[in-house]
């Protein structure tokens, strides 16, 4: 990269390229983040000349994957999918490294942070604006006016694991709070959420939520005696429908509620998922 850029204008474009994916948190290879490596940005930038130029095409809507060879070292995009190792292949868009052409220089990227970067990619091509590119801290006050001021719950979690600092100990805690995330929505209308690796050991979030007004519970069928006694001991008001039970229970916890009594039922899951203390606040 140091002998193909020499012009200031492509070095600053490059500036532009990771101080944006920074902001949007989709920056890094790590397996919490699933990002764009530096080196990755380095060679769209390079390839597409200006940072907005590399914004464009990666929005660009597509029946096929965007593959990119920027030296190009193969004769086309069928050569490269017939001769690459299928496992570097699984990424959204395919980045031949010049370097080594059997390599995808962003095979860690991910599909939801692939969304992440699209969505925030096109808000700023539409209205341009400097902070795009200054990562949002968490502000409490301004997240508790929000949630306050819509009617929403605002719940802060804290969560610690006992693997090793750095990629593994990332990757176990974000897993556990996509996990939060997916158990809480069962009662909650999750209107927002967001968690932090702190680098350590632990990991801090949060969630603006809106309980739901009831949920359907998914019975056996009537047939299967030994389940459909038990569901009917669990859920008193239930009814029977095309030969299966359901209950539907009005919500009468907070979110805080849910996920101290959730914590409590789920102890050994929560061990097995490598989490050593899980607080909500």
């Amino acid at each position: 990269m140091n002998k193909k850029v020499k012009s200031t204008k492509t070095l600053d474009q490059i500036k532009l390229a990771k101080a944006f994916c920074h902001a949007t948190k989709t920056y890094g290879a790590e397996s919490y983040v699933h990002g764009f490596s530096g080196y990755a940005l380095e060679l769209m930038v390079y390839h597409y000349k200006t940072f907005e130029k590399m914004l464009k095409e990666l929005t660009k809507k597509r029946k096929d994957k965007l593959v990119i060879d920027p030296e190009k070292l193969y004769k086309n995009k069928n050569q490269i999918l017939l001769e690459m190792n299928g496992s570097k292949l699984i990424s959204p868009v395919i980045l031949i490294d010049p370097t080594f052409k059997e390599r995808n220089a962003l095979a860690a990227l991910s599909e939801d942070t692939f969304k992440i970067f699209q969505e925030e990619a096109k808000k700023f091509l539409k209205n341009p604006k400097k902070e795009f590119f200054n990562q949002k801290q968490i502000n409490l006050d301004e997240l508790k006016k929000e949630a306050k001021k819509e009617g929403y719950e605002l719940v802060l979690v804290n969560i610690k694991t006992k693997k090793q600092k750095g990629d593994i100990a990332g990757t176990k805690l974000l897993k556990f709070h996509r996990h939060l995330v997916q158990e809480i929505s069962k009662y909650f209308e999750v209107k927002h959420s967001d968690f932090k690796y702190l680098k350590t050991k632990s990991g801090k979030g949060y969630f603006i939520l809106k309980r739901k007004n009831s949920i359907l519970f998914k019975g056996p069928l009537t047939k299967d005696e030994k389940n459909a006694q038990k569901f009917k001991e669990n859920h008193p008001q239930f009814k029977i429908e095309k030969s299966r039970l359901y209950a539907e229970e009005k919500i009468n916890f907070t979110a805080k509620e849910f996920l101290k009594n959730w914590a409590k039922k789920n102890k050994k899951k929560i061990k097995q998922m490598y989490i050593s203390q899980f607080k909500a606040i």
